[in-house]
């Protein structure tokens, strides 16, 4: 479900006119990335004149915030559990596979827009593990293999090609 941009726009407006003075900055970045799932480039100078931070000092936070961004996210969302028990039970495995499949790093989206790969510190389904979570569905005792088909499936969705 893609929001129209001008919806994305009026919403982040709505966010940035709420900023309160002594508001942080990250705090206001942080409620545009949750709410919008991503800070829109054509704010920045909005929240520079709303906020009194130079633009240059928005993108830097922007930039040193590995979970901010500034691209639209991917029509999926991949979590991928980076918890003790799940790393110790094949979860680097599993990170490893969906970058090379995707060829991303964490908290980025693949070429086509279509998942968006992150890490998560806890899904809560530890004796389950290694675990992810598509789409906020926590899927367990998940294997490299069952990952990548999956993906690969995201990927072949009808209407993603350009």
């Amino acid at each position: 479900m893609t929001i129209p941009a001008s919806s994305v726009l009026d919403r982040a407006a709505e966010i940035i006119a709420a900023y309160v003075p002594d508001q942080d900055l990250v705090d206001l970045l942080n409620q545009l990335q949750q709410e919008i799932g991503f800070i829109p480039p054509q704010m920045v100078a909005l929240i520079a004149d709303t906020t009194g931070v130079e633009r240059p000092a928005i993108y830097r936070a922007i930039e040193l915030a590995p979970s901010f961004t500034l691209r639209p996210p991917g029509k999926h969302l991949l979590y991928i559990c980076s918890a003790d028990s799940c790393c110790s039970k094949g979860g680097l495995a599993l990170a490893e596979m969906a970058k090379r499949v995707l060829g991303v790093d964490y908290y980025q989206c693949d070429a086509k827009e279509t998942v968006r790969i992150e890490p998560f510190r806890c899904l809560g389904n530890c004796v389950n593990g290694p675990n992810v979570a598509l789409d906020n569905i926590v899927q367990g005792s998940m294997t490299p293999e069952k990952l990548q088909t999956t993906l690969l499936g995201l990927l072949s969705e009808p209407g993603l090609d350009s």
